[in-house]
């Protein structure tokens, strides 16, 4: 698989989070930076005017990806992945196909650490959901992830900074993540832009 497809050096989404039945959807809207280690300390300690930074949190991420060995999920537009994190298992469908820099999320715990189909009513992998598609899906790669999780307040908005450093894992393949997030969970974009940039100059 290709090791550098879910890291673009920035993507930007549009956010308006809705609830549907058991699952959690919203349309995400964040913008993700690949920074050398050298620099994710630096943005750890960000500063900026007019921002107040709340406590960090830590933890760490083992994501699991999914799809069939022709990719029928990915030909398709849509993303599958089981996430264990704080002793739960959290399934995401993503949909990756669209409008530019949208992106469709839908979330739910499930019992088990591999992909529970029956979940997946209500969302668009649905139409997919064979027994066939079942019995074809396997995992495609894997990511392990230290992730340093700090709220960002402004005066209009208040927003999420997540710092991962880790490795994805893909056959016999593995690359490292130096990666920083940066969502807007409510307020003008403005503010997104504004602290990204002064990410963009640590």
């Amino acid at each position: 698989g290709d090791l550098t497809a879910r890291h673009p050096k920035a993507l930007s989404c549009v956010t308006q989070p809705v609830a549907s039945g058991e699952h959690q959807m919203a349309v995400e809207t964040e913008i993700k930076f690949q920074m050398p280690q050298r620099n994710l300390g630096a943005s750890s300690r960000l500063t900026v005017r007019g921002c107040k930074i709340g406590r960090r949190s830590e933890s760490d991420l083992l994501s699991t990806y999914f799809d069939t060995p022709k990719q029928k999920l990915k030909r398709h537009g849509l993303l599958l992945r089981m996430r264990r994190a704080n002793g739960k298992h959290v399934q995401t469908i993503k949909k990756t196909s669209g409008v530019q820099f949208s992106r469709g999320e839908w979330e739910t715990e499930i019992g088990g650490r591999g992909p529970d189909l029956g979940k997946a009513n209500g969302t668009p992998l649905q139409e997919l959901a064979s027994k066939k598609l079942r019995r074809k899906l396997k995992p495609i790669f894997e990511t392990s992830v230290h992730r340093i999780t700090m709220p960002v307040h402004t005066k209009r908005s208040e927003l999420e900074l997540a710092i991962d450093r880790g490795r994805i894992i893909a056959a016999e393949h593995t690359r490292r993540i130096e990666e920083i997030e940066l969502e807007l969970k409510s307020g003008p974009t403005s503010d997104l832009f504004r602290v990204a940039k002064a990410l963009e100059r640590k």
